[in-house]
């Protein structure tokens, strides 16, 4: 409908806040993909039943003015919702992306991501809270739609991706992961000219020195420090260029958390119940660097992508 529509995720009363604003977002980001105005949205508990799991979705269309004004009406019932117009059309991802074709690396990226979404939810209802998968797969879509286009450098695709997982990824994770990926961009604008696999070393870097300043972790943690750190460092020192020995290296970072306890983030409320399973957010980081070398020097790393799918999917 040209007028848009109203929509409410009602819980069934075994399903919590969170979680129901979770769906909502969800429905909201379907809508903008095809083009429907939002005019308005709740969430919240209204027609349950004692401890039932799930939610509804209702969608509703607009079909004038006076029927939005009269959903917005104050009330006096107790427990419905006190809606307010959105005051805003949301026009799907087209309104939001560069003209013409968006960058073919994020495109690719992003459908790579899109495929393994759910195993690396599964892998993560394991050790930690289950949603690492939807939260890498949001930021790589929203980095589709912030991409400076099909004629982007390095520079501009990981500047998208960066602010992307800073900006359109809940949790602590999405944050930290966009610092670093910023610190990555910058430094290969500012000295990748000669060697963007040398600056984007030194990025990486800086950055996990930053989220290590804001987090907290270290490795040991279980956390994506255990990926990212050798992926910058052999041992003590300093990698020369993110390249083939820091992937494998970030791998087998990755592969180490699968005897350790969590002591940051999620995975530290599981304990020693996430041992035997390898750590998400870590393999999440090395399908990114993943990606990132094989768009410095456009070579497939087809030995790394099928250790990670091994890890991954089962």
């Amino acid at each position: 409908t040209d007028a848009g529509v109203v929509v409410l995720v009602n819980g069934l009363g075994g399903t919590g806040d969170l979680e129901l604003w979770h769906v909502l977002a969800e429905v909201t980001r379907a809508l903008a993909d095809r083009g429907v105005p939002l005019r308005s949205a709740v969430s919240g508990t209204f027609v349950s039943a004692l401890d039932m799991a799930g939610f509804s979705i209702t969608v509703t269309a607009v079909e004038d003015e006076q029927w939005l004004q009269d959903w917005c009406a104050p009330h006096r019932t107790a427990a419905l919702p006190s809606p307010v117009p959105a005051d805003i059309t949301i026009t799907g991802d087209q309104a939001r992306q560069p003209a013409g074709e968006p960058s073919p690396w994020l495109g690719r990226l992003a459908d790579d991501v899109a495929r393994i979404r759910e195993p690396l939810n599964d892998l993560d209802r394991r050790a930690g809270d289950g949603d690492i998968g939807t939260n890498l797969d949001n930021a790589l879509r929203a980095a589709v739609r912030r991409g400076a286009g099909a004629d982007a450098d390095l520079t501009a695709d990981l500047h998208a991706l960066a602010t992307a997982f800073a900006e359109d990824v809940g949790g602590s994770s999405g944050p930290l992961f966009g610092l670093v990926l910023g610190r990555v961009a910058a430094s290969v604008h500012t000295k990748g000219t000669a060697s963007p696999a040398d600056a984007a070393a030194e990025g990486l870097r800086d950055g996990v020195a930053a989220i290590t300043r804001a987090g907290g972790a270290r490795v040991g943690d279980r956390t994506m420090v255990d990926a990212l750190h050798p992926a910058g460092w052999d041992g003590e020192t300093p990698r020369g260029a993110l390249d083939d020995d820091a992937l494998t290296a970030a791998l087998d970072g990755a592969v180490a958390t699968s005897s350790m306890v969590g002591k940051r983030g999620r995975s530290s409320y599981v304990g020693d119940k996430a041992i035997g399973t390898t750590d998400p957010g870590a393999l999440a980081v090395v399908v990114v660097l993943t990606a990132i070398v094989e768009r410095i020097d456009g070579r497939r790393r087809d030995a790394v992508r099928d250790r990670l799918a091994e890890l991954i999917e089962g």
